[in-house]
């Protein structure tokens, strides 16, 4: 971009460690990497009010850290695990 002026393509090699490897090249298109830099933007502050234990980070409860650190407070109901299907 610092040569031409123009922003260059942006594209992701990926490949999978399976037996049988799966492997991809993939585009990124400068709409989409425009808006997560917005959100990174965005997010940045409490991003860096997390970092300093200013802020206690809100779990998601489907990563592997928040599956293991899970604590039951009680039952769900089924809809709140019943997907789309």
């Amino acid at each position: 971009e610092i040569l031409t002026g123009d922003k260059l393509p942006f594209f992701i090699a990926a490949a999978t460690k399976e037996e049988a490897t799966d492997f991809e090249v993939i585009r990124i298109p400068q709409t989409k990497l425009d808006a997560a830099l917005s959100a990174v933007k965005t997010n940045l502050p409490r991003i860096q009010r997390l970092k300093a234990k200013q802020e206690e980070p809100t779990a998601c409860e489907t990563c592997e850290y928040c599956r293991q650190t899970k604590v039951l407070s009680g039952p769900i109901w089924e809809h709140d695990i019943i997907f789309d299907i």
